[in-house]
């Protein structure tokens, strides 16, 4: 698949294709910054909700292997902080978007 227009930092480590706005009215940049916000959301939120999973069933079991144990206590930190802020962040942009709205229509 030929890639024009792309360079290495619009690539995901798996080699995909970021989505970016090309294509996008600019008026809609902030609508498409916005959904990509709240896929990073919804990525890290499963995320948690797995490991939590996997903490209470490993709880209930003894000598669980290293690759079976949930996300260790800075690392799940860290994420619930990265989902507060970009959940902050999505609600500002929404907001945004909500108040363009009203002076447009």
């Amino acid at each position: 698949m030929e890639r024009t227009g792309l360079t290495d930092a619009d690539t995901s480590p798996l080699g995909r294709d970021y989505w970016t706005y090309e294509g996008v009215a600019p008026r809609n940049h902030a609508l498409a910054a916005l959904t990509g916000i709240l896929m990073g959301v919804h990525a890290i939120s499963r995320v948690l909700a797995n490991s939590e999973a996997f903490r209470v069933q490993n709880d209930a079991e003894a000598d669980v292997p290293p690759e079976r144990r949930p996300l260790d206590t800075p690392v799940a930190e860290g994420l619930f902080a990265a989902l507060h802020f970009l959940t902050r962040h999505a609600q500002e942009v929404a907001e945004e978007l909500l108040e363009q709205a009203t002076l447009e229509g």
